[in-house]
């Protein structure tokens, strides 16, 4: 998947209160390659025709590839990241260290380096809605579970 920008400006997106991360996923849309800044079309028939034609076969390695509530909370400060969401893009834009001297990035939706407030609570129950719905949209397009 990815960011699913319209929907989110809808919401309020990149600064109002009820600014919420809204995805595209290949199960119900053209995804984000058919999308500013790539693109590329509906790739998904394409994609299928590769693994009917056993060209290779998808496996599931996330949901997203980067922290999505650590994008969503800079969005809502960050004018950097707010310019490049009005141009359909993810960007971090925090040049602050953390705790071990390391720069903050947006690194992955699992694994975050440095606390945000509000956001680095790891919730088992959000987490497991989280992978539970990346895995069911993996299903409904491939058509099996990884």
């Amino acid at each position: 998947g990815g960011p699913a920008y319209d929907a989110m400006a809808a919401r309020g997106c990149p600064t109002g209160p009820a600014c919420a991360y809204e995805e595209r996923l290949y199960h119900d849309s053209a995804g984000p390659t058919a999308a500013w800044p790539h693109c590329r079309g509906d790739m998904r028939q394409l994609y299928r025709s590769g693994y009917e034609h056993k060209l290779w076969h998808p496996q599931y390695h996330g949901r997203s590839h980067f922290d999505v509530k650590a994008w969503v909370s800079y969005l809502k400060v960050d004018p950097t990241a707010q310019r490049y969401f009005e141009r359909g893009m993810v960007f971090c834009n925090d040049t602050s260290l953390d705790s071990n001297g390391h720069p903050r990035t947006l690194l992955s939706e699992f694994v975050r380096e440095h606390e945000i407030p509000g956001v680095s609570e790891h919730n088992r129950t959000e987490s497991l809605e989280w992978l539970t719905g990346g895995l069911e949209s993996f299903r409904k397009f491939w058509g099996y579970f990884p």
